[in-house]
Order: structure tokens, then C-alpha cells, then sequence
């Protein structure tokens, strides 16, 4: 499901990052002139997987797989 990254089959963004890693590769985007990234409103919570029936989270997975595989995303 990467047609927000493809186009004709092709894909066509240089690099993907999963939000979860955001943070530690801010330093990269900043030295080319972004600005810092804060987080306001920051909350504890589960782990995704508890938020999720089993088949909700099936479901989702299919949906998901080509681009965990072709970014090769990794969920713990």
C-alpha cells in the first residue's frame, strides 16, 4: 500500500522514516536548516498493540505489509 510513494510502480522518494525514529535523526534535517522538533502534549500510553483486536490488527497488517517490507519497518 506505498501508492504515496510510488508512481507507475516506481518508487520515487529517496528515504522513509518511521515516526518512531524521527527524533533521533532530527539532527540531520537541522543541519540543513529545519527547525527544532518539540513535542507538546506528550501523554503515556499502552503499547499499540494492547489498543488493537486481533483481527483489527490483521487486518491493518495486510494492508500495511508491502511497505513494512519495502521500508523494512520493524514493529515491537
Amino acid at each position: 500500500m506505498s501508492w504515496f510513494v510510488t508512481w507507475e510502480g516506481r518508487t520515487v522518494v529517496d528515504w522513509a522514516i518511521p515516526t518512531d525514529k524521527l527524533n533521533s535523526c532530527w539532527p540531520l534535517f537541522e543541519r540543513v536548516g529545519f527547525p527544532p522538533i518539540g513535542h507538546e502534549n506528550k501523554t503515556e500510553h499502552q503499547p499499540y498493540q494492547e489498543y488493537y483486536r486481533p483481527s483489527l490488527r490483521d487486518t491493518v497488517g495486510a494492508a500495511y505489509a508491502e511497505d513494512v517490507e519495502r521500508f523494512g519497518f520493524r514493529f515491537e
